[in-house]
């Protein structure tokens, strides 16, 4: 075993095949004084069960292989594990884990913290927060402050526990990779809910995205961001302002009570038409690509009533009696148009109920 002191400035020092304390500071500074804010250092604990203390600076810290303890210190920090059960505590900083069992403690700022395989224990600490568990029985706390939750369900095959604790935080659900059919209705608030073995509670909005099956998912009473995917979903956003995307396949929009967006993106001669059960003119919007629509500058001169376009300018055709919302590339130009959207007959569509994003 080695204690290894650095200097000051920055510095690499790198451990033995022993359990090694290393500090990235001076051994001659008084207690408490862990060094000045540049110094940078790169801390690696190599085998053995280490101790490897960054002290100020913005630190580069590996625990290497064995039970490691790994201390972040003053700055922004990266702290990484490796394998073994190992403690990781940080402040404003990036910690990563790889195998065994981990325990994390974000401590005071603005952490990411990605728990990797292993039995692992999150904490997102104080601040706005970034947590994801993916493999194992993660329990995850996301402590004070703004904080995300992220679950890949495509990586996530244990019994984990998410809660958002206090502040006003969002659970990301990524079923991206996914085959299955997923059918949640999704709970804010300190009761929270279940999505197969996972439990979570305490959070006030939700992100859903589904991969290639049919998806029938419900939002919360927060502020919402569903994504379909490629199958055809059933998305209700249920109260608050919430963002609706069927993506590719024939989906079924309702936005719920709130203000809502339904957003179209992507090559547009691969979109479905997707249904959208309860637009209201004045309060939801349809959000649309500006390069995708090859939408010009101004949707007054975009926008067209009726069945067909009438010159080169018009991209984008409402039948209100039909309720059929169509996309037309090039106007007059000879392109076909494309019915993208399916609004409930005789809805009243305006200019003004479209809010386009991207570069014109």
């Amino acid at each position: 075993m080695a204690i290894i002191y650095g200097t000051n400035s920055s510095q690499t020092l790198v451990g033995t095949a022993a359990g090694d304390e290393i500090f990235g500071w001076a051994e001659g500074n008084a207690p408490g004084d862990e060094g000045p804010a540049g110094d940078d250092d790169r801390l690696q604990g190599e085998n053995g069960a280490d101790l490897v203390s960054g002290g100020g600076g913005t630190d580069t810290l590996y625990g290497g292989e064995g039970r490691d303890t790994v201390f972040g210190g003053q700055g922004g920090d990266s702290l990484f594990g490796g394998n073994g059960a190992d403690w990781l505590a940080g402040g404003s900083d990036l910690l990563g884990l790889d195998d065994g069992r981990d325990t994390i403690y974000g401590g005071d700022g603005k952490d990411f913290i990605l728990g990797r395989h292993g039995n692992d224990l999150l904490y997102g600490g104080d601040d706005n927060d970034e947590l994801v568990g993916e493999r194992g029985n993660d329990v995850v706390f996301g402590g004070a402050g703004r904080d995300l939750i992220a679950l890949n369900l495509g990586l996530a095959d244990g019994a984990d526990t998410c809660d958002g604790g206090t502040g006003a935080d969002r659970f990301e659900f990524n079923a991206a990779s996914s085959t299955r059919d997923w059918s949640l209705v999704l709970a804010a608030g300190a009761a929270g809910g279940r999505l197969g073995q996972v439990h979570y509670k305490n959070f006030e909005s939700f992100t859903f995205t589904g991969g290639s099956g049919h998806d029938s998912v419900t939002g919360s009473t927060g502020a919402d961001a569903l994504r379909g995917g490629a199958g055809s979903d059933v998305l209700r956003g249920g109260a608050g302002q919430d963002l609706l995307e069927g993506e590719t396949g024939f989906d079924r929009l309702t936005g719920g009570a709130g203000a809502d967006f339904f957003k179209f993106s992507g090559t547009v001669s691969s979109l479905k038409t997707d249904q959208i059960t309860d637009f209201v003119s004045g309060q939801d919007k349809i959000r649309l690509s500006i390069t995708d629509f090859n939408i010009g500058s101004s949707l007054a001169t975009a926008f067209r009533l009726g069945t067909t376009a009438q010159d080169a300018n018009d991209r984008l055709i409402y039948h209100r009696a039909t309720g059929k919302l169509y996309a037309d590339l090039d106007g007059v130009g000879g392109q076909n148009k494309i019915l993208f959207a399916q609004l409930n007959p005789g809805t009243e569509l305006r200019p003004g109920d479209f809010d386009l994003f991207g570069i014109a």
